[in-house]
């Protein structure tokens, strides 16, 4: 899987996040296509992860300093757009009291 990463704020999020549902929809949810935040206590930023099928044209919507990443993992990740059952499928573990 192809990942990228990119630190930002929920202000910058916002128009990507509506991107990514609308292309997640076009791509007729595909397994393979997911976003995932990870927000650290005390901090105004988050980390998105995003994989699936030509996602770097999705980065438009949120240019500059989108980097290559593994797949996130971390216990407090949370699956922002995406299948429920991608969790495995893309390589990411799913924390502790997630279903």
């Amino acid at each position: 899987m192809n990942w990228r990463k990119k630190r930002m704020t929920q202000s910058e999020l916002a128009p990507l996040q509506e991107q990514f549902a609308t292309y997640h929809r076009v791509m007729r949810n595909d397994p393979y296509l997911a976003m995932f935040t990870h927000k650290e206590p005390g901090s105004d930023a988050m980390t998105v992860y995003m994989t699936g099928p030509n996602i770097t044209m999705l980065e438009r919507h949120a240019p500059g300093g989108w980097e290559d990443s593994d797949a996130p993992s971390s216990a407090d990740l949370n699956l922002l757009i995406g299948r429920e059952d991608c969790w495995d499928r893309v390589g990411v573990r799913k924390p502790a009291g997630v279903n």
